[in-house]
């Protein structure tokens, strides 16, 4: 019989578990507060499984029977935060087009390839990703620079790789974006889609969406990046997964590489060999 509504319950050494589990999983970090958030987004969930309590919905997500895996996609995209925008923290790309790019693309300039390599970790809905490619773009048709990029863009959570890659967006968003960058890479829904918008193919080519674990060293990138974009997403993290996480970013950076997080991150706490130059923008050493 499944419980009646409102009937489940969170005891401390339940959210004690659970919050250990999650840690260890995707290296969100739950405080105490979060305890009301876990009940009130997972009570409905167990309760249409059937299932007494947390206890035994633990047990299942952590079990390897038929079901658990897709369980545990569902568990992770409700329990974590995928809040965007376009152009968000735009001073990162003012600087990005003033002092980043020419750099990367001089050292380029002595290498066999001119392409730039680019990782959007935790890109959640995809707007990130594609305010980067529209950034790079805008800069070659200014600078009339020849170079070519990729960016690889990646989210633990299914649902919110599935509208990144649609690229389709409610018509709200463009008030986000430049004037100068509507115009040029933002397409506008007619007739019954005249309530979205949706990113140009010339802005989506160069990117691929794929989900993945950053606490997960097999779903995570193998090749060497330019850049590596984490914003907003860190600030989520325990320090011991932070730390993993810096240490796994040094290993896909280029010497002379940048990582951007956001302005709210620090890694004052993090032991690494990146050299601060601004607030929430790294470099890797070039020697």
């Amino acid at each position: 019989m499944k419980p009646h509504k409102n009937s489940i319950n969170l005891t401390p050494q339940e959210f004690s578990d659970f919050r250990d589990f999650i840690n260890v999983e995707i290296g969100l970090h739950l405080t105490s507060q979060k305890k009301s958030l876990v009940l009130h987004r997972l009570s409905s969930r167990i309760q249409e499984l059937g299932l007494p309590g947390f206890k035994e919905y633990l047990s299942y997500v952590r079990s390897n029977t038929s079901g658990a895996e897709n369980e545990r996609q569902f568990l992770f995209d409700k329990i974590t935060t995928h809040t965007t925008r376009f152009f968000r923290e735009s001073k990162q790309f003012e600087l990005l087009q003033e002092r980043l790019l020419p750099d990367l693309i001089k050292a380029k300039a002595g290498t066999s390839t001119k392409k730039l390599t680019i990782w959007s970790a935790g890109c959640s809905t995809g707007e990130e990703a594609y305010t980067l490619a529209m950034v790079l773009e805008q800069f070659k048709r200014d600078q009339k620079a020849a170079f070519d990029y990729k960016i690889t863009a990646n989210d633990i959570s299914r649902k919110v790789i599935q509208v990144a890659r649609k690229g389709i967006y409610g018509r709200d968003v463009i008030r986000q974006i430049p004037k100068d960058y509507r115009k040029r890479y933002i397409q506008h829904g007619t007739g019954p889609f005249e309530a979205y918008v949706r990113v140009h193919p010339q802005v989506k080519r160069n990117i691929t969406f794929h989900q993945n674990n950053l606490m997960n060293p097999a779903s995570n990138p193998e090749f060497a990046c330019d850049m590596i974009l984490c914003r907003n997403t860190m600030i989520y993290f325990s320090r011991a997964s932070r730390q993993q996480l810096i240490n796994r970013f040094i290993g896909n950076l280029n010497k002379g590489g940048y990582l951007l997080t956001s302005f709210t991150e620090s890694l004052h706490d993090i032991d690494s060999p990146l050299i601060q130059l601004s607030p929430s923008i790294y470099k890797l050493s070039d020697s």
